[in-house]
C-alpha cells in the first residue's frame, strides 16, 4: 500500500463504487454520484456501439 494512504480511508471509498451498492444509497455519497454517473454514461455508448455494429 502506498505512504500515506490508511486502508480504512479507502475501503469505504471502494464500498462507494459497489455497482450491488443501491442507487438511493449511492446518490447520497460525493463519490457514488459521479460514479454511477459514469457507469451509465459507459453503459449507453457500449450499447450504442454494438446497436451500431
Amino acid at each position: 500500500m502506498e505512504a500515506g494512504v490508511s486502508q480504512a480511508g479507502v475501503c469505504p471509498s471502494l464500498a462507494e463504487l459497489d455497482p450491488a451498492l443501491p442507487d438511493q444509497i449511492a446518490r447520497q455519497t460525493a463519490l457514488g454520484r459521479p460514479w454511477r454517473q459514469f457507469e451509465r454514461a459507459l453503459d449507453a455508448r457500449i450499447e450504442a456501439a454494438a446497436i451500431a455494429a
